[in-house]
């Protein structure tokens, strides 16, 4: 009876085994070599594989394990130039201010990277890897067949930008769309000061319950109205709906519930990027910068508790079957090497199990890119979840190839420095 028992349990480790085997195999026969990561590489023939397999998507998402990881960032500065050049994408969407990078289409030059640096989070504008995306490249309206466009999609707006100018811009949409609560006394003397203090980076850690709530009573009344003035088309109307969203994240961090702030975050997010593609961009190719764990199609966090996970911007954006459709998401991951922010402390990156999606890689390659969409079109079924680095270059078990359409391998990554 051992024995049989034995045999059975050795066929059904056999089974699970070989039913692991295809999206090894894929990988390890079908990873393409990449030349380099280098920005300042104008060579873009190893790319070209990358290109084929976005073909004719309209928007192309690129992640990072980590906001510090200096390779990473090179690779998608050069990616950014490969498909603003040769592919057409014209519109650069960064996971920060919403309000603030609205501001960018009449900027030229100089005047743009000074915008662009001070607009945009520092852990990209900052780092060194892709300093020649932000300060030479964007700003000049010589690269591509059209200059590059800019645009924000996060709801947290209390970037210079949107400090100095988002309440006064609000005031002047509410006017001019004739809004009757203008009138009442306290529009000055309540409403408005609240929204400028919305602005202020961490106002809410020191703000009163009161304070939030009636601001958010305030802007869920201008909302009630909005249809009356404005089309949901209208940037007027995707502000406050803006501004609720951030009064709502910012309560739920005063009452220490981070999922659910991060899912009212998500949500906006994806609002605002179908915006974008839809309304303000509805012709143009749009290339969107964010996080692994903002791109993916995934419930958010394989390292939060299963019943506390929300869903992830790109998971909520392809929601959509028709931008799904029309969207190529990229993640990046790494073997080994050294992580960490600017300005924050340093660490190591332990090498992956053997059994991990990075290890599959030829040692050879120090980059490398696999597409998982030609692997998924000749699946009869779905594949066994399979382990992968995803955020803060942590390694978790999933059916990775449904939650990207693609990987970027880098084998030795490095921190950011300025």
């Amino acid at each position: 009876m051992y024995k049989k028992l034995h045999l059975i349990l050795l066929f059904l480790v056999s089974l699970k085994v070989s039913a692991q085997l295809p999206v090894k195999d894929f990988v390890q026969a079908h990873a393409v070599s990449l030349h380099t990561v280098s920005p300042d590489s104008t060579d873009y023939a190893d790319l070209i594989p990358i290109g084929q397999a976005i073909g004719n998507s309209r928007i192309v998402m690129l992640g990072e394990q980590d906001h510090g990881d200096a390779p990473t960032l090179a690779a998608k500065a050069r990616l950014v130039s490969f498909l603003h050049e040769r592919l057409g994408f014209d519109v650069l969407v960064f996971e920060s201010d919403f309000f603030a990078l609205q501001g960018t289409d009449t900027l030229k030059d100089q005047a743009l990277a000074s915008w662009l640096k001070e607009n945009i989070y520092n852990m990209w504008t900052g780092c060194s890897a892709c300093a020649v995306l932000f300060k030479n490249y964007i700003p000049d309206e010589s690269t591509g067949p059209e200059p590059l466009q800019v645009a924000g999609i996060d709801d947290q707006m209390d970037f210079p930008a949107s400090v100095r100018s988002l309440p006064k811009v609000l005031d002047s949409l509410l006017r001019r769309a004739g809004f009757g609560m203008v009138k009442y006394p306290n529009y000055n003397t309540s409403f408005l000061p609240l929204v400028d203090s919305l602005t202020k980076p961490k106002w809410y850690i020191n703000a009163s319950d009161t304070g939030l709530t009636k601001l958010g009573k305030y802007l869920e009344s201008i909302q009630s109205q909005a249809s009356r003035f404005w089309a949901e088309k209208d940037f007027g109307y995707l502000l406050i709906e803006n501004l609720i969203m951030e009064t709502r994240v910012y309560q739920a961090l005063k009452s220490k519930d981070g999922a659910q702030a991060l899912k009212l975050r998500n949500e906006q997010m994806a609002k605002n990027l179908k915006w974008l593609v839809t309304y303000k961009y509805p012709s143009k190719k749009v290339i969107v910068w964010a996080a692994n764990n903002s791109v993916s199609r995934f419930p958010q966090g394989p390292y939060l508790p299963e019943d506390n996970r929300v869903a992830t911007m790109g998971k909520l954006f392809t929601q959509d079957t028709n931008l799904d459709k029309q969207t190529y998401v990229l993640g990046f991951t790494s073997f080994a090497g050294d992580g960490g922010r600017l300005g924050l402390r340093k660490y190591s990156i332990e090498p992956p199990s053997a059994e991990s999606f990075e290890s599959w890689i030829n040692p050879s390659m120090a980059y490398a890119f696999i597409n998982f969409r030609d692997f998924n079109v000749k699946q009869e079924k779905v594949q066994p979840k399979f382990e992968m680095r995803y955020w803060y270059y942590k390694s978790f078990k999933d059916v990775w190839n449904e939650i990207f359409d693609g990987m970027f391998f880098v084998r030795q990554t490095h921190a950011c420095t300025n």
